[in-house]
């Protein structure tokens, strides 16, 4: 599957969905301190996949660090 993320400029918007799920929190948390970015950046470009194991999965484009998060998991 190929995957093509849109400007995160374009939508700024982070869903309820998203916002709830605290795996996908501290996965953006943990990529941006483990990078040495500033975690209080904006949200970052975030668009859902489908699930994996009935678990939740989103792809994130966060200031060019793209990278997939599925429950609490993260794969950059």
């Amino acid at each position: 599957m190929q995957l093509s993320l849109i400007d995160p400029w374009e939508s700024l918007i982070a869903t309820r969905e998203m916002l709830d799920d605290a795996g996908l929190r501290a996965a953006i948390a943990t990529v941006r301190t483990r990078s040495g970015v500033d975690p209080a950046l904006l949200w970052p470009y975030v668009e859902r996949l489908p699930e994996i194991g009935k678990r939740p999965a989103w792809a994130v484009d966060d200031y060019g660090r793209r990278f997939a998060v599925w429950g609490a998991r993260c794969s950059a």
